[in-house]
């Protein structure tokens, strides 16, 4: 295959631009074993094949996305599925990969139950709080009702934030102990619906004696979902 000559807009289907993203990422790693182990390579064309290489495969990955329709959206993040509970975060409707999120089946809080990421230039926003909620409502439909999530130590505030926004509660450290805080979370708790009653009251005429009033009520039921 010569991957220096590939037309992405080619590719017709989703399981089409998987397999040519598994084969081109064969192809960058065989290249970068190349760098490591051949002193006789032009190390500087070399690096620029590698570059190309991961250009093509970030392209690949908007095509397929392009192709798909993301499994769970709340609007403003979109999460597409890659395989199992892993998924790929994009802004919505604009199908460029700026993070991801995955669910891992395990009892073990370090390193916890769900992993993820956003790439540097569009962290600030809330995607992954976003991304999180989403993915949990959707373990705690399939099921999955307590989770533990780990910021990787004690100084990763932002990530700290985000868990806790979305309503853990510290496991295990903290902020003044060094190395990982783990968090857990009741998800049948966070994703419980918020219920209202409101009465209402209200006067009517009796029928067949004028000046008579008499009070009435009605309830109404109002479910709320953050």
């Amino acid at each position: 295959m010569d991957v220096y000559k590939l037309d992405i807009k080619k590719i017709r289907t989703v399981a089409e631009a998987v397999q040519l993203f598994e084969e081109v990422a064969d192809v960058l790693d065989t290249l970068y074993d190349d760098m490591y182990y051949d002193d006789s390579l032009n190390i500087t064309d070399t690096k620029r094949k590698a570059e190309y290489l991961e250009r093509l495969i970030h392209r690949i990955r908007v095509r397929k996305y392009e192709l798909m329709k993301p499994e769970l959206s709340d609007g403003i993040v979109d999460l597409y599925c890659d395989h199992d509970a892993h998924f790929t975060i994009t802004e919505h409707d604009k199908k460029i990969p700026i993070g991801s999120i995955a669910y891992h089946k395990t009892k073990n809080p370090i390193p916890g139950n769900i992993a993820y990421e956003v790439l540097e230039e569009y962290q600030g926003h809330h995607y992954a709080l976003r991304a999180l909620r989403l993915l949990g409502k959707r373990l705690l439909d399939n099921g999955v009702q307590k989770i533990f999530i780990t910021a990787s130590n004690n100084r990763n505030y932002p990530s700290m934030r985000t868990i806790e926004s979305f309503g853990g509660i510290l496991y295990r450290g903290g902020k003044n102990i060094p190395g990982p805080v783990a968090y857990s979370f009741d998800l049948s708790i966070i994703y419980k619906e918020k219920v209202v009653i409101i009465h209402i009251l209200f006067y009517e005429e009796y029928p067949g004696l004028p000046g008579l009033k008499i009070s009435s009520s009605l309830f109404s039921k109002v479910t709320l979902v953050d």
